[in-house]
């Protein structure tokens, strides 16, 4: 919860690492959904204003604690992640859309898979393949939503390529000698776009400082 990509849409702070005050902050502005690893950063923050639950619950559990939606929700869970089942990230998805479908003033949910950025930096091929497929999964869910509320706008994107992936020969199968490095590469990455709003994003090369704007002008109708 918080590590630097998270907390940037919530936080703000001189330094990434700084991670007890990103707690505290995050308590302080109160966001509606938290879900994600990092528990012991707030062991002496007060959380008494907020539904804390545990992901190894499940879902119906989770949302019968609190049906109205009453209290902002923190999950906590796994500090680590390795022991986490495969379909956790769809799992916390799930519910935060669950809890944040009745806004009527609409909602904001950013969802992120680090175990791709992990497993590059370790040249770990079958764990980046692992990740991929999670973040697939979790994807799936929010596709499914999308069927009952067609006003929903899903960017998928990254902030960075890590490892140097070559593709494969033909007929190979991927394997870590495909990995160039272990650190982050100026790759362009791609950027995917689907639902309302979404034609705003076809066929350029933009900034990433420039996906919000356009993903604002695409929920506002703005050309």
């Amino acid at each position: 919860i918080v590590g630097a990509t998270p907390a940037a849409f919530c936080v703000h702070n001189e330094s990434r690492s700084h991670y007890e005050a990103i707690a505290a902050s995050y308590v302080a502005s109160a966001p509606d959904v938290l879900i994600g690893q990092g528990y012991s950063y707030f062991q002496h923050q007060d959380l008494s204003n907020f539904l804390t639950v545990e992901f190894s619950m499940k879902i119906d559990r989770i949302l019968n604690k609190d049906p109205q939606c009453t209290q902002p929700l923190i999950g906590f869970f796994f500090e680590d992640i390795t022991a986490a089942p495969s379909d956790t990230l769809a799992h916390c998805t799930e519910v935060a859309l669950n809890r944040l479908k009745g806004n009527e003033k609409g909602f904001f949910l950013m969802v992120e898979n680090a175990a791709t950025d992990k497993a590059g930096h370790a040249n770990d091929m079958q764990g980046k393949l692992n990740a991929i497929a999670t973040m697939e999964r979790a994807i799936a869910v929010v596709l499914k939503f999308m069927k009952n509320n067609p006003d929903t706008l899903l960017i998928i994107t990254s902030d960075h390529e890590t490892g140097g992936v070559q593709l494969p020969s033909e007929g190979e199968q991927p394997h870590n000698g495909l990995f160039t490095t272990t650190g982050h590469t100026a790759t362009d990455v791609r950027t995917f776009a689907v639902g309302y709003g979404s034609e705003y994003f076809s066929g350029e090369i933009i900034d990433n400082t420039d996906i919000a704007e356009f993903a604002i002008n695409a929920v506002k109708g703005n050309r």
